[in-house]
């Protein structure tokens, strides 16, 4: 055996131990423990990527899969977001539409055996129990499933959603594989995505549901390459019935589809619509709506650009300005820079997507982590690597949780934008990144 394979070998174990303790050991209020395990990890993760070639794409598949595994039996730690989805998921077996029900007003107006054990098991968990639910009918399919087989208990509910998301993940990686090879690149370049820490924690570990949303889009990217509109039109209706944010790369397709635009648009739209068709009432809209509006208009964590508009807008006003005002002003400059990239830009698709997502990122208000794994995903489809370091750059905003309470380090987030920008900057104007027809 060679030394390489010996490194390797050891690195993958080592990386067991390290994701092991992420699933069962730590908490998010031990936040410096939670980085540290990070950066450990992400070491092992460089390293990797510059070994692809010793191992085949489907081996590399398979060990990131058993990564994924390890948190086949935790609960998530870094996040409790999981109380609404499986909120979300008993009162819609119940028979109850999850889009017109606030769960404080819910718990008041009922006093039966249901309504206590939700109170008992997910209440005091929740994040958003006074705002409406947020999440599109994919989700909230996913959820009753999930809330079905686990009949009542948590953790069986937990279970069912972590197998849902990492069947999704195994379809995805063979997806990416393919998509690769038909774009004529290495399929090893999936270790980009399958080995990235941040990807296996927050989606395998924390049960967010952005790679069920990759996977429908890959899917229906796939059969847009083999010219098979209708079905990608219906798939991508898919992805956006699981997470809305597909919508901006709709714009990149135009170029590609000519003639062919309004059709495939009107596909999507009436695939979404039939999607929200079981869940349709008059407030259904207006209480989604509210809720969208409350995240646009007043949730604000780990920004860049943002943050800064808003620090520099103190120095004149003396007071920062409310993000009521800055955040819209930010999403019409986002708007207008993803339509000139995707309308007028001479980049290939896939580049198109990374700088659209990013685009996105630099200018929203709230930048989680998880955020992060679509544009992964999609550099991994590319040349440019900046979003494997911004994965971990980003994983220093589980500082802002330190010893329980809730104050963002704005030092750690200059640290953060500072060094992304640094090597954004170095991809694309120190290497000369050359804009291809790919």
């Amino acid at each position: 055996m060679s030394t390489k394979y010996l490194q390797t070998l050891v690195l993958l174990a080592g990386m067991t131990i390290g994701f092991a303790c992420l699933a069962y050991d730590v908490h998010r209020n031990d936040a410096y423990m939670v980085i540290g395990a990070f950066a450990f990890l992400f070491l092992g993760y460089f390293f990797l990527v510059k070994q692809k070639a010793l191992f085949n794409w489907k081996t590399w598949i398979w060990i990131g899969l058993g990564l994924r595994l390890i948190f086949i039996a935790s609960g998530p730690a870094l996040s409790d977001d999981f109380y609404r989805f499986i909120w979300d998921g008993r009162v819609l077996i119940e028979g109850e539409n999850p889009y017109l029900v606030l769960p404080h007003d819910y718990l008041e107006s009922r006093d039966d055996a249901f309504a206590k054990k939700l109170e008992r098991d997910l209440y005091h968990g929740l994040n958003s129990k006074h705002y409406y639910t947020i999440y599109p009918p994919v989700n909230q399919c996913c959820f009753a499933i999930a809330a079905f087989l686990g009949d009542g208990n948590v953790n069986a509910e937990l279970l069912y959603l972590r197998l849902i998301i990492l069947l999704g993940e195994a379809a995805l990686l063979f997806l990416l594989a393919k998509i690769l090879s038909i774009l004529q690149r290495p399929r090893e370049d999936l270790v980009w995505y399958a080995l990235n820490p941040l990807v296996i924690v927050e989606l395998s570990g924390n049960l967010h549901f952005e790679g069920m949303v990759l996977l429908f889009l890959a899917a229906a990217l796939l059969y847009f390459i083999r010219g098979k509109w209708g079905a990608s039109a219906v798939l991508f209706a898919l992805a956006v019935g699981t997470k809305l944010l597909p919508l901006m790369l709709l714009p990149a397709l135009i170029p590609i589809l000519k003639q062919r635009t309004a059709a495939y648009f009107g596909v999507v739209l009436a695939g979404l619509g039939l999607l929200f068709l079981p869940f349709m009432s008059q407030a259904l809209f207006a209480n989604w709506g509210s809720s969208l509006d409350l995240y646009f208009q007043k949730f604000e964590f780990n920004a860049s650009i943002y943050y800064l508009v808003r620090w520099v807008g103190s120095l004149f006003l003396g007071y920062h300005p409310p993000i009521a005002v800055i955040g819209p002003i930010l999403s019409v400059i986002s708007l207008l820079i993803i339509l000139y990239i995707a309308l007028k830009s001479k980049f290939s698709f896939f580049q198109k997507t990374v700088l659209i997502y990013s685009v996105y990122l630099l200018l929203t208000t709230t930048v989680h982590p998880w955020y992060l794994v679509s544009l992964v995903f999609f550099t991994s489809l590319t040349k440019w690597r900046f979003a494997a370091l911004w994965s971990f750059l980003a994983v220093l905003s589980y500082s802002h949780y330190a010893n329980g309470g809730f104050n963002e380090n704005y030092w750690l987030i200059g640290l953060e934008y500072g060094a992304l920008a640094a090597f954004m900057g170095y991809t694309f104007f120190a290497s000369r990144s050359k804009i291809t027809t790919t």
